[in-house]
């Protein structure tokens, strides 16, 4: 086995942990009887976050490839900023035990502040990546391409992320997801127009 190989499994892992958390928290609203403001704001954040989780894998997969071999410090920055991933989903959705006929009740609890921060944080090593490692530049022969026209996409979620923190109100943090789900569009947009 490669280095690649031990590397995007490990990462694989974590990601997909994230995910299955993510997607349990869809399921959890998709069961409950009542559904509040919060509920709608935490099942949106899980499908976003999806795509923050999807797109975090394929950087990976493209940035960790081409490279011969992987040095310790790298792989364990790829797997904190996974893991930060992991423990955004977890705080976003801490789990909700439901057995069918006992009577328990389905229900999200609103976005708690350390979500934002994990989610800041895993920006934050993204745009550290992406600095010392050149992350998102793929090389191609003679030519290099740039995943991202810069690095300020990565600086701006970072910052954008950590805002939420500061949010209280159902209807400031469901201003602040629209905000932010324009923004990883826009970033989104930016790429696909770089690699296309």
């Amino acid at each position: 086995m490669s280095a690649f190989e031990y590397a995007s499994g490990l990462i694989s892992i974590v990601v997909g942990l994230a995910v299955a958390r993510a997607l349990g928290g869809v399921g959890t609203f998709s069961v409950a009887s009542d559904r509040s403001a919060s509920d709608w704001i935490v099942v949106s954040w899980c499908l976003a976050i999806l795509l923050v989780m999807v797109g975090w894998w394929m950087t990976g997969w493209t940035a960790l490839r081409v490279q011969a071999e992987i040095a310790f410090s790298t792989l364990f920055v790829w797997i904190v900023a996974s893991a930060l991933l992991y423990l955004a989903a977890y705080v976003l959705v801490p789990g909700t035990s439901i057995e069918p006929g006992s009577g328990s009740e389905a229900s999200l609890r609103p976005v708690r502040s350390a979500f934002y921060l994990y989610l800041a944080a895993h920006f934050a090593l993204a745009f550290l990546l992406g600095l010392t490692q050149g992350t998102f530049v793929v090389t191609d022969g003679a030519s290099s391409t740039a995943l991202l026209p810069s690095l300020i996409p990565a600086a701006m979620m970072t910052g954008l992320s950590a805002v939420g923190a500061a949010l209280h109100s159902e209807r400031s943090r469901a201003l602040h997801l629209v905000i932010w789900v324009t923004a990883l569009a826009v970033v989104i947009g930016q790429s696909a127009l770089t690699l296309g």
